[in-house]
C-alpha cells in the first residue's frame, strides 16, 4: 500500500496489482472445462485461448505463461507468429507426449516445463483413479535464481468428465506455479 499526500490530506492507494496473461492452445472441448477449473484458482490473470482465427490479434500479448495442450501444427499458417509469441513468453508449459511440438520449438531459446505420460517429461502422473490424480514433479524446476520447485507428488482430486487427463496435469502445473507465488 502506497500513502499519498496532498496538501495536508493523506490518501491510501492501495498498489495495483497487474495483469497476468496465461495462453491456452488447446481443443475446443476441453477449453471451457480448463478455464472453469482455473479461474477460481488464479487471481488477476486473464486466460486466454490461441487458435488460428486469433493469434494475429494476440501477437502483441506478452504472456506470462502459454500452455500446450494439443499439437502446435495445429496453427501451421501461423508458425511463425506462434514462435514470435513464444520467444516473449516467460513460461512455456508443452505437452510432450506429441513428438511435433518438441520439433516446433527446438532451435528456440525458451523457458520450458514439459507434461505428459513419458518418462522424459517435467511432470506427469503416478497415478489415475476415478476422482484423484498424483502429478508428479520428476525433477527440479528453477524459477530464478534464488527459487526453484522441488521434486514432489502432488494429490489433485477432481471429477471426471469427457476431457482427457492431460488437463488435469495442465491445472497441476498452473497450481504448483501459482502456490510458488510465481503470478
Amino acid at each position: 500500500m502506497y500513502i499519498i499526500g496532498i496538501k495536508d490530506k493523506i490518501r491510501k492507494v492501495e498498489k495495483m496489482q497487474s495483469i497476468h496473461f496465461v495462453g491456452i492452445i488447446a481443443e475446443n472441448k476441453n477449453i471451457q472445462f480448463i478455464k472453469k477449473m482455473l479461474n477460481p484458482l488464479l487471481k488477476n490473470v486473464k486466460i486466454i485461448c490461441i487458435t488460428n482465427e486469433n493469434i494475429d490479434n494476440l501477437k502483441n500479448v506478452t504472456f506470462d505463461i502459454i500452455v500446450v495442450f494439443n499439437s502446435l501444427k495445429k496453427l501451421i499458417f501461423k508458425l511463425e507468429v506462434l514462435k514470435q509469441m513464444l520467444i516473449k513468453t516467460r513460461w512455456i508449459i508443452l505437452n510432450s507426449d506429441i513428438k511435433e511440438n518438441i520439433e516446433c520449438i527446438e532451435n528456440l531459446t525458451l523457458n520450458v516445463i514439459t507434461f505428459g505420460f513419458n518418462s522424459k517429461a517435467t511432470i506427469t502422473t503416478s497415478s489415475i483413479q476415478e476422482d484423484e490424480i498424483f502429478v508428479c514433479i520428476q525433477r527440479s524446476i528453477k524459477i530464478d535464481k534464488n527459487n526453484q520447485i522441488e521434486p514432489q507428488e502432488i494429490k489433485i482430486n477432481y471429477s471426471k468428465e469427457k476431457i482427457e487427463d492431460y488437463a488435469v496435469c495442465v491445472m497441476g502445473i498452473v497450481g504448483i506455479l501459482k502456490i510458488q507465488e510465481y503470478f
